[in-house]
């Protein structure tokens, strides 16, 4: 179906139906290889959905894209968890190039959550205030249950 839908978009490229069924087709794909814990096809899925949102902007599609990074990236953390900081740290810097740039602040929560695996809490957190600490223990919490799993 992913392939059809691929296809359906290069014949009507200007058509924004088709590009919303494509992005929907995306995140289904990415959903399910995320539930697998199957990082490599979601880089895939995720670098064609930017270029797709590079190409044309699609408000739902930025929307709904929070939550696929969120997921992707608590993957990532919990891969720095179980010790292969390497990896985890190169698909972070991968989500930060990938990402288009007026989403960017999207990535603060993963990015200040990195930190603090890597330096601790203190010394990651000193300057944010509370509402962002909290949206980092939460976010480290998710990578725990993640990890865990």
């Amino acid at each position: 179906l992913l392939e059809e839908l691929r296809a359906l978009s290069r014949a009507h490229a200007d058509e924004a139906a088709v590009r919303d069924l494509l992005a929907k087709g995306l995140f289904i794909a990415i959903y399910y290889a995320g539930n697998a814990g199957e990082l490599e096809p979601n880089r895939t899925l995720l670098d064609e959905l930017f270029e797709l949102l590079a190409q044309q902007p699609v408000p739902l599609v930025e929307e709904a894209l929070q939550s696929v990074v969120m997921a992707y990236g608590v993957s990532l953390l919990a891969l720095m968890k179980s010790g292969e900081t390497i990896s985890a740290n190169e698909g972070m810097r991968w989500l930060e190039s990938g990402m288009p740039s007026r989403m960017a602040d999207f990535l603060r929560p993963l990015i200040l959550a990195r930190e603090v695996l890597a330096k601790g809490e203190e010394q990651a957190l000193a300057r944010e205030p509370e509402e962002m600490r909290r949206v980092v223990r939460m976010v480290l919490e998710q990578a725990d249950r993640k990890r865990e799993a």
